[in-house]
């Protein structure tokens, strides 16, 4: 694929460039160029929005939450760029595929698309694992927003996986096809147990 793509050439538009209501209208559509990927990304960026206001409910006078309050924010802004980024990728392959290209070459773009979403994955195990980090450090009324924080970017890691289940039909061979099901499994896998500690005590902190 080529990497620096010319956004204007492909004539799409960016989610930048739209109003909630419009970008929830263009989900709706069965046919419509907003796929999982695009609102796993979205809603990685509205997880990240409540473990900021957590931490700034709570004071950024420490500086470890600082710093993990500035991390987070520029995790929230990469979240929504990558709503972006996955379209642009998209638009491309759609290109591949209408000139005709082989399926070796498309399967390219398929296993682009899944780097990109890779992201939102690794970088949400990353904003939940930081939130842990401060956990002890939040006020009691800045709980809700970091357990809905955990809450709300679990389920985006969860879109990933089955975005990625279904990219997985895209590609041949059955080696290619149960290794792009199985790595988003094993990294959910992997941190489920101490989320839900995580959740449970932010809950418990609220009493």
């Amino acid at each position: 694929m080529n990497k620096d793509i010319d956004v204007s050439s492909l004539k799409i538009d960016l989610y930048s460039d739209t109003s909630v209501r419009d970008f929830t209208a263009d989900v709706a559509q069965k046919d419509g160029r907003m796929w999982l990927s695009n609102v796993s990304a979205e809603i990685a960026a509205e997880a990240a929005a409540l473990a900021v206001k957590a931490l700034r409910k709570s004071g950024l006078e420490d500086a470890e939450m600082k710093n993990v309050e500035h991390f987070i924010e520029v995790l929230r802004k990469f979240f929504l760029k990558t709503v972006d980024q996955e379209l642009q990728s998209r638009a491309e392959w759609d290109k591949e595929v209408a000139e005709g290209k082989s399926q070796a070459y498309i399967e390219g773009g398929v296993f682009a698309a899944c780097s990109e979403i890779d992201e939102v994955l690794y970088g949400m195990i990353k904003l939940i694992d930081m939130i842990k980090s401060v956990s002890d450090k939040l006020a009691p009324e800045a709980c809700a927003d970091a357990a809905a924080a955990v809450s709300i970017g679990r389920s985006a890691m969860e879109c990933v996986k089955l975005q990625r289940y279904h990219y997985s039909t895209l590609i041949s061979g059955d080696v290619n096809s149960r290794a792009m099901r199985r790595e988003p499994e094993l990294a959910i896998a992997d941190c489920t147990e101490r989320y839900d500690e995580l959740y449970k005590k932010l809950q418990d902190k609220l009493k």
